[in-house]
């Protein structure tokens, strides 16, 4: 009899290093440096100014807010000013700083049993894999301005950088959270087969494999944050009603596959029809 186990983990990392980042194409919005994405933002005469907050902590890396000079998605305006096309944005990726890890563990257990005209085998294998990766906001941790032109305001230049200039904002937003995914799935397999020399010419093969197959979950520390916009309108500021996202302890991900078991039978032969074997 032979018994053979194996152990393996595999720990990837992914990310950009907010400390070292310099990639960021200056002449598209983007900072040379990581000390040119953080608060404070100042003006002209280089004092600092204080930016308005829905969810105060939110920003714990103290990143300058995304700049638009469009409106949110699922916005218009009412009586549209004048629109730009190929505008910059001035912001990041709203993974940013993106971070992610995939972590791979896998068992397998493998017998061997010869015994007289039979051999038989039997084994299982287990794989674990977990992905923890920071994914898209709505309006980013660090807050998104929009400059977009509405002209039902009083404030509105009908102009979107004329409207940054003068500091007239049709909206602004911020996540009160960064948004993180913690997944995981599980798959198992197992098998049982024999190799039976009936005689000299003849020897069946037969047995059995089945795969379990996991879902992929989300476990109950994927955060889902209460998403806030603050809106303009001719009366003056309005906070639009928050968009609620309930947190489940387990769940399966929509549209995701289901925990299922597939059996596969193993059959064949082997017949020599003359000479030794």
């Amino acid at each position: 009899m032979i018994n053979e186990v194996s152990w393996g983990i595999n720990r990837g990392l992914q990310g950009v290093n907010p400390l070292d980042d310099t990639s960021g194409n200056t002449y598209t919005g983007g900072a040379r440096t990581y000390q040119d994405s953080l608060l404070p933002l100042k003006d002209s005469n280089g004092n600092a100014l204080t930016l308005p907050r829905i969810n105060q902590g939110s920003n714990v890396l103290n990143l300058l807010p995304q700049v638009n000079f469009g409106f949110p998605s699922g916005f218009s305006a009412q009586s549209a000013g004048q629109t730009i096309s190929n505008t910059p944005n001035f912001s990041h990726d709203s993974r940013w700083p993106f971070t992610g890890t995939d972590q791979l563990q896998t068992i397998q257990d493998k017998i061997t049993w010869v015994k007289g005209p039979h051999t038989i085998k039997a084994g299982f294998y287990y794989e674990r894999m977990a992905r923890n990766v920071s994914v898209y906001s709505v309006y980013n941790a660090a807050g998104s301005y929009y400059f977009g032109s509405d002209r039902t305001s009083p404030l509105d230049s009908g102009y979107p950088y004329s409207n940054a200039l003068l500091g007239s904002i049709f909206a602004y937003g911020d996540d009160n959270t960064k948004l993180v995914n913690h997944a995981h799935y599980t798959q198992l397999e197992w098998y049982l087969q024999d190799t039976w020399k009936v005689s000299r010419r003849l020897t069946l093969d037969y047995g059995m494999r089945f795969s379990r197959v996991g879902d992929l979950k989300l476990a109950g520390r994927y955060p889902r944050p209460v998403r806030y916009g603050l809106l303009r309108s001719q009366q003056g500021w309005t906070v639009a009603l928050p968009s609620l996202f309930h947190s489940r302890n387990h769940h399966h991900v929509p549209g995701g596959q289901q925990d299922r078991d597939q059996p596969q039978d193993r059959r064949g032969f082997s017949f020599r029809a003359a000479g030794h074997v």
